[in-house]
């Protein structure tokens, strides 16, 4: 009797072995399984913010492209100062922009912003911080602004 026992014994531990294996495999191409899904799920993820980022009509809180009314290269000329003075904080998302004192009004929902003057016109161009803008121009700007004087035509 003992010796079937141990017969019986040593077949299910074989048994279990294999169960045991064949389990583990199982955890395994589950695992990898989900892990292909979420893969996929980042993926489609990653694409689909790339192709809103290249949509140029809405700006969700972006930086402005702000173009003159030149023909040429010269259209360009504000946006490397631009640039600058959105790393550096002095102006966020959507500043104000004043053309010879007079705010210019401008839809802050697109990334690209025509102004209505040429390079040639301009004579300075300053940009006043967050804190700076809202004593002079209200309270509710808070952005920044971008501050164009033109040339003197007398």
């Amino acid at each position: 009797m003992l010796e079937i026992t141990q017969l019986h014994s040593d077949n299910t531990r074989k048994n279990e072995g294999k169960e045991q294996t064949s389990n583990i495999y199982l955890k395994m191409n589950k695992d990898i399984y989900n892990m292909k899904n979420i893969f996929f799920i980042i993926l489609i993820c990653l694409l689909a913010g790339g192709a809103t980022n290249r949509l140029p009509h809405k700006n969700n809180g972006n930086q402005h492209v702000f173009l003159l009314g030149d023909n040429d290269d010269s259209k360009t000329y504000l946006n490397d100062s631009v640039k600058t003075y959105y790393k550096k904080g002095t102006i966020i998302n959507s500043p104000l922009i004043a053309i010879d004192g007079i705010v210019f009004k401008y839809n802050m929902d697109q990334d690209t912003i025509y102004l209505p003057i040429k390079k040639m016109d301009i004579s300075v161009i300053s940009y006043l911080d967050k804190s700076s803008s809202s004593v002079i121009y209200g309270k509710n700007e808070t952005n920044g602004a971008i501050i164009i004087n033109t040339v003197d035509l007398k």
